[in-house]
């Protein structure tokens, strides 16, 4: 038997009732408010929803609850349920850098890093701006283009060299990339190979030197998984 907790039955009343009824309504804001649902009360749903009281309860009965304390109670406790994990799935570091940022700027070769247009959608649908570069540019195009700010995450992705030979090779202007936004206190993420002795945690997130390409997409993909569940939960 399958147990269905409270925000998800929630997302499953958005999925299956039509835009413009009541449940979808009550289920959009009470996802929407759960990050506060411990201060909200029953009167300010009926404020804020327009819906009258009787429909109210008709909705909580059809999640399975006779009265709206016990929704925020449940609600309450899985959202701190999902802060544990949250916390427990992610290094700090990495959490550290993600926290507070709007976009997410990946860019390297166009083999190692179009696998992850996958996830732009994913990432637009809770409100991050997955922002992937195909072709590498000059550093000083991209500074202009970009318009970096502290919301900001720039993430190098390098799955055939080491960061190295990256520098040397691919992209001329990394290092001045790199001193630029450590100048404007922009956060920046290198993910892939790294040079022997060139292991600074606080910047990198090494995929394993001894692995096929097909192997250290796998791990790049489960790096993004990671991120996206940190947003999305």
């Amino acid at each position: 038997m399958v147990v269905i907790m409270i925000i998800g039955k929630l997302n499953l009343i958005l999925c299956t009732s039509s835009y413009n009824s009541n449940d979808y309504l009550l289920a959009a804001y009470l996802i929407k408010k759960s990050n506060q649902i411990e201060s909200i009360k029953m009167v300010d749903i009926l404020k804020d929803t327009k819906v009258s009281k009787s429909t109210l309860l008709r909705f909580l009965k059809k999640l399975g609850y006779k009265n709206y304390t016990d929704v925020q109670y449940l609600i309450t406790k899985e959202k701190k349920h999902q802060e544990i994990f949250k916390e427990r799935i992610i290094e700090k570091n990495l959490r550290d850098k993600l926290a507070k940022k709007q976009r997410l700027i990946v860019i390297g070769d166009s083999y190692s890093v179009s696998s992850l247009i996958v996830y732009k959608q994913k990432f637009y649908e809770i409100g991050i701006d997955l922002d992937i570069q195909l072709s590498l540019k000059s550093y000083g195009q991209m500074v202009v283009e970009k318009k970096f700010t502290g919301s900001d995450l720039i993430i190098v992705v390098s799955l055939y060299k080491s960061d190295l030979d990256l520098m040397a090779e691919f992209f001329s202007g990394y290092l001045e990339l790199k001193h630029f936004i450590k100048e404007q206190k922009i956060d920046h993420l290198y993910v892939g190979k790294i040079a022997t002795g060139n292991r600074n945690l606080d910047e990198c997130y090494r995929i394993d030197d001894n692995i096929n390409f097909s192997e250290a997409i796998y791990q790049l993909c489960s790096l993004f998984e990671k991120i996206y569940n940190f947003y999305a939960l």
